[in-house]
């Protein structure tokens, strides 16, 4: 065999595929929009890719692609940028649980109608400062199950129509101090299964929409003065397997809209009774605590089913207090 023979043979053997890896789509009309299920084959995070592979369905082009979901088996540590910026008018990306690590100021720059992003399940520990910001449209961010421990402050600065943002089990212990403050129209958060052990109220300051917080199974053991206190509209709040003894009034202030709260399987032994008297709650879940051990319902005005329940946490608290101030 000749040497050009013998160069012939390798380069058919060589699996390009598998060295430069390859992006392709499998496309569907579905009531959701047209989508692209897309496999990505890109093991070793590269971002030179020049074309996405697959044959639209006939009628249709890149401009009515309006979904994006990972097909399974896909991998990759980087989001390519041909995603976005291939189909521009996309909507709705899901890239979850495709071993991502990094989000970069290019990841998502031509997804300028992006409503919608999971990127729940991966690896990300590294979120730059841009990365969202011509995705001004967002209303859902699903930011899930990965390795964070900080985010920058200015990363939603951009992201004032984001309704549902999820941050829930990650590696946080804190958050810079007004990492919340554009999104004026947030109604959902979650940072719950983190590592805080005390909630910063300038955190939620301008969170005058927000109406569920869930802050579960972080390491908490008390409330700072005015902690939630400029989240008028809250209705349902989530504090469960935290380290909590004592709820006092002054953290949560007059929250009119607050009805429910989950504080199940903390160390509750005292309850300043004047959290009902300021607030509009009809359920509080006290199972796996002290001073009571129920799941309490009463949407009654007069709250007197709460109240009975809740006496023995009332008490406590008012021993408490009466100690203090003297000095015991």
């Amino acid at each position: 065999m000749n040497l050009k023979s013998i160069f012939s043979f390798l380069i058919v053997a060589i699996n390009f595929d598998a060295i430069f890896g390859r992006l392709s789509c499998n496309y569907v009309v579905l009531p959701s929009g047209y989508t692209c299920n897309l496999t990505i084959n890109n093991p070793f995070g590269l971002n030179i890719f020049v074309n996405i592979n697959g044959t639209h369905v006939s009628g249709y082009t890149d401009s009515d692609v309006l979904r994006v979901v990972r097909a399974a088996g896909s991998n990759t540590p980087n989001i390519p940028s041909i995603i976005c910026s291939k189909f521009m008018n996309v909507e709705h990306i899901e890239l979850q649980s495709i071993t991502i690590f990094n989000v970069d100021d290019y990841s998502f720059a031509g997804c300028t109608a992006l409503t919608f992003l999971t990127l729940a399940g991966n690896f990300v520990s590294t979120i730059h400062e841009n990365a969202f910001q011509r995705n001004v449209n967002l209303h859902t961010l699903y930011l899930l199950r990965n390795q964070l421990t900080t985010l920058p402050e200015n990363v939603f600065q951009h992201q004032q129509k984001l309704n549902t943002l999820w941050l829930d089990s990650n590696g946080f212990d804190d958050f810079p101090l007004q990492i919340f403050w554009p999104l004026t129209g947030l109604v959902n958060l979650d940072i719950g299964f983190n590592q805080f052990r005390t909630i910063t109220p300038d955190w939620f300051k301008y969170l005058q929409n927000l109406r569920s917080l869930n802050i579960q199974y972080n390491l908490i053991s008390d409330f700072p003065k005015n902690a939630f206190n400029e989240l008028k509209s809250l209705n349902s709040f989530l504090s469960s397997g935290n380290s909590l003894t004592t709820i006092r009034a002054d953290s949560f202030g007059f929250l009119p809209n607050l009805v429910f709260a989950d504080v199940t399987f903390n160390a509750i032994n005292a309850i300043d009774e004047n959290f009902i008297n300021n607030t509009d709650i009809s359920r509080i879940d006290m199972r796996g605590n002290f001073c009571a051990n129920k799941d309490i319902f009463d949407p009654s005005i007069s709250r007197d089913i709460m109240r009975a329940d809740l006496r023995e946490c009332f008490n406590n608290f008012q021993t408490t207090m009466s100690g203090l101030s003297k000095g015991i």
